[in-house]
């Protein structure tokens, strides 16, 4: 069984992917419209940060012996709902930064719940749509989010696991790192599909464009 405080910071997580959990009260809606506002006025990376660091801090206070969880309605859940709220309007509208950084606190909740053998049957809606905001900006030639969907298909995150699949999108990302010059970005995605598939062509080949 989960410990109840694991479990309550599983549900803190989940209010912050599903904001309409606040929706009930006049005062605490207002208070998420007004980071909102806010948060129209700041770039989706400073978004997903302030939103982390609020996910830190309820870790911090999970593991904490002397504090409490924080409370679901406190100050730094609302702002970062708010925040939340437009990173997802961002994403929606085909921002493909905005999905880049969405998928990552998506697919952040999808390996928790996925760690956890009660809440796993629960997981695969968070997962697919982690993957689909990482397609977003996999097709606006994001490296990164090719990386990511490649760790989807190893691990299986929403995904049925294929370990050529995964190699594929390494590739696709080392690819992308390499039309950018950020080798060692390129060669390391090309380590992680050979390590899955040794005699990918693809992969063969643009290590030995790398390493001349």
């Amino acid at each position: 069984m989960i410990g109840s405080k694991k479990r309550l910071f599983i549900i803190l997580l989940f209010a912050l992917f599903h904001a309409s959990l606040f929706a009930g009260e006049q005062s605490t809606t207002e208070e998420i419209a007004f980071f909102k506002d806010k948060a129209k006025t700041m770039s989706s990376y400073e978004l997903y940060n302030e939103i982390e660091k609020t996910k830190e801090l309820m870790r911090l206070q999970r593991h904490s012996k002397q504090s409490s969880l924080p409370d679901l309605t406190n100050k730094d859940v609302l702002k970062s709902t708010g925040y939340l709220l437009i990173l997802e309007e961002r994403r929606k509208a085909g921002d493909p930064k905005a999905a880049f950084y969405f998928g990552l606190h998506e697919m952040q909740i999808c390996m928790v719940l996925n760690e956890n053998k009660e809440l796993a049957h629960t997981s695969n809606k968070v997962c697919s749509d982690a993957i689909d905001s990482f397609k977003i900006a996999a097709e606006a030639n994001d490296p990164r989010a090719m990386r990511a969907i490649g760790i989807s298909f190893k691990e299986g995150l929403g995904v049925t696991t294929s370990k050529y699949v995964a190699a594929e999108w390494f590739v696709r990302s080392a690819k992308q790192y390499n039309v950018e010059h950020l080798r060692d970005n390129a060669l390391s995605a090309l380590e992680e599909a050979l390590n899955l598939v040794p005699d990918h062509p693809s992969a063969l080949e643009l290590r030995k464009e790398l390493i001349r």
